[in-house]
């Protein structure tokens, strides 16, 4: 075979067309390049195949359940408007939030703040996304009717999970910073 590049595929070759003495040499490896096959066609590793699988079929199941259901049409409304949301809406606004953290990038110590502000501001946002009805008290009927419970706590509550995720934040790039500078000392 003609020179090859560093990491190119035995198989495949540099030309990519299959060499047939190579594939040969690589069944008879004990399956080692089933892997690498595998890889070379999906683009991930198996386990990923697996994980992917294993959603489909929860996603599967769950049709099924919903298919004698009357919410299956308002479902698929939400569904689709949840998407169309996010890529007009927000998407373009999480990036727009990331490209201003990035000026957070250094700061005491060599410790990255960005990612400090990143997380508990994630977090707080999906929450905030997965209870804009109770927190914003938006489907009192629906959720007294169905649990039980009132909906005033929940505005205070998510804004003390936000509160704490912000400070344990906060602890966590303090002690960085710290240990960054006890480090640079000694």
């Amino acid at each position: 075979m003609a020179s090859r590049r560093v990491g190119a595929d035995p198989v495949e070759g540099t030309s990519g067309a299959v060499d047939p003495d190579a594939a040969a040499a690589a069944t008879t490896d004990g399956g080692a390049s089933t892997g690498r096959r595998l890889h070379a066609l999906y683009g991930a590793s198996p386990g990923h195949l697996v994980a992917v699988l294993a959603c489909l079929l929860v996603a599967a199941y769950t049709v099924s359940r919903l298919f004698g259901s009357s919410s299956l049409l308002r479902i698929g409304v939400w569904f689709v408007g949840a998407a169309v949301a996010w890529d007009l809406v927000g998407g373009p606004l999480v990036a727009l939030v990331d490209r201003g953290l990035q000026l957070l990038r250094r700061t005491g110590g060599g410790v990255a703040l960005v990612n400090h502000v990143r997380a508990p501001l994630g977090i707080s946002a999906l929450l905030l996304l997965l209870w804009t009805p109770v927190i914003f008290q938006r489907s009192e009927r629906t959720f007294m009717r169905r649990s039980g419970l009132d909906e005033d706590p929940f505005l205070g509550r998510w804004v003390l999970v936000t509160v704490g995720l912000f400070a344990l934040s906060a602890a966590l790039y303090a002690l960085r910073v710290w240990r960054a500078r006890t480090r640079e000392t000694a």
